[in-house]
C-alpha cells in the first residue's frame, strides 16, 4: 500500500506523530511518503490544492486544520484530529491573537476538513466527542497515539547526580500547558524538590524563574528519554490535551504522571494506580501529591511499574500502525 502524509511543519506533537507513523508504516513493510511543508502555510493551506500526490498512491492521511487541502480525485483522505482546538474548554486560556486565527481561520479550515474527509479519526475518546458535539454527524473512529516502548522504556536504575526529589515538564511554556503554575508551584514546593523543564517551541526569553525550576532548552529524543529515566515524577498540569505523546513516553520510562482530571488524561491515567490527577488549577493538589510521594518511595515504584504496564497495555506504537492499516483497508476493500 502506498500512504502519503503531507504535513504542515508547526514543531508540535502532530508533527512528531505524523514523522512516527510514517516510519511505523515503512516498517509493517508498506510504503509510507512524508511530504513537509513551511509552517506558514498553516495560514494559507489552500495553496497546497495543486500539489500533486506521490503516483498510485492508494491512500492520503493528513492533519485535520489542513485536509480539505490535500483532498484528490479517487484517493480516499483520513483526516486526523490531533487538538480540537474550538473546545469551548480552551477558550479561557487562549490569548487574543489566538481566539481571532481560531475562529476566523481554523475553525473554517476545520469544517472544509469535515467535508472533504473520506473518513475523520481522533487520537482520543475525548477529542472525538467534542468535535462530534461541534460539528455533528457521525462520531470519528478513534485511535489512540501510540509510542515506540523498545525506545522509551525505564533505565536499568534510578540514577540522578541531583538528591533532590526530580520533576520534569516536557511541552512549551504556555497557558494551555499550565506553564503559568509552575513557579508557584516550585516556589512553594521549596529546595527539596527541582523541576527540569523543556521549552519547546517557545523560549523561555526574560522570565523569572524561582531557583528550584532548571531550564533544558529544546532537546533531542534521546536527551528527552534521558530526562523522562532520570525524573521522579512528570509534572503536566495541561489544561487540554488531545492525547500528549508526553505523558505516554514518560509512562513508557517507568515514570509516573500527575495532571489535571481533564480532556484526554484520565482516558490514560488511572488515579492513585499509575499516576494522579488534580482538579483544574489546583495548585494546592499538586504541592500534596508531590509531597506525599516524595515520602512514599514504594508508593512511587508502585505508580512506576504500574504506568510502564498501562502503555505496553493501550498505547504502544505497533498497535496503532496495526489500527491504521486495518482502517485503510477496510475503506479501499469497501471502495
Amino acid at each position: 500500500m502506498k500512504i502519503w502524509l503531507p504535513y504542515i511543519k508547526g514543531g508540535s506533537g502532530t508533527d512528531t506523530f505524523t514523522e512516527r507513523l510514517a516510519e511505523s508504516l515503512a516498517s509493517a513493510g508498506h510504503q509510507a511518503i512524508l511530504s513537509e511543508y513551511p509552517h506558514w502555510l498553516q495560514y494559507a493551506p489552500w495553496l497546497l490544492k495543486k500539489i500533486s500526490p506521490p503516483g498510485n498512491c492508494d491512500v492520503i492521511l493528513t492533519n485535520s486544520w489542513n485536509g480539505f487541502a490535500f483532498k484528490r480525485q479517487n484517493i480516499p483522505l483520513f483526516s486526523v484530529e490531533h487538538l480540537f482546538v474550538l473546545d469551548p474548554a480552551l477558550t479561557p486560556y487562549k490569548s487574543i491573537l489566538q481566539s481571532i486565527f481560531h475562529k476566523t481561520f481554523v475553525r473554517g479550515f476545520e469544517h472544509l476538513s469535515n467535508q472533504a474527509s473520506d473518513k475523520i479519526i481522533a487520537v482520543s475518546h475525548y477529542t472525538a466527542n467534542v468535535y462530534r458535539e461541534y460539528f455533528g454527524g457521525d462520531t470519528p473512529t478513534v485511535i489512540s497515539n501510540g509510542i515506540d516502548i523498545d525506545f522509551f522504556c525505564p533505565p536499568p536504575s534510578k540514577i540522578s547526580e541531583d538528591k533532590r526529589f526530580r520533576l520534569l515538564f516536557a511541552g512549551n511554556l504556555i497557558r494551555r500547558k499550565g506553564a503559568d503554575l509552575l513557579p508557584e508551584i516550585m516556589e512553594r514546593l521549596g529546595n527539596e524538590f527541582v523541576l527540569y523543564f523543556t521549552s519547546g517551541r517557545k523560549k523561555n526569553g526574560k522570565r523569572n524563574f524561582p531557583e528550584n525550576m532548571v531550564p533544558l532548552g529544546k532537546i533531542d529524543r534521546h536527551e528527552m528519554r534521558e530526562q523522562y529515566q532520570k525524573a521522579d515524577l512528570l509534572l503536566f498540569p495541561s489544561r487540554l490535551e488531545g492525547l500528549p505523546l508526553v505523558v505516554l513516553e514518560a509512562m513508557a520510562c517507568g515514570t509516573p504522571v500527575i495532571s489535571h482530571e481533564s480532556a484526554s488524561l484520565p482516558e490514560i491515567i488511572n488515579q492513585n494506580t499509575n499516576g494522579y490527577m488534580c482538579p483544574r488549577d489546583s495548585i494546592d493538589c499538586f504541592i500534596t501529591k508531590i509531597k506525599e510521594l516524595k515520602s512514599q518511595p514504594d508508593k512511587l515504584a508502585y505508580l512506576a511499574l504500574e504506568s510502564r504496564k498501562k502503555i505496553i497495555s493501550e498505547f504502544t506504537q505497533n498497535n496503532m500502525t496495526k489500527k491504521y492499516i486495518d482502517e485503510f483497508n477496510e475503506f479501499i476493500i469497501n471502495e
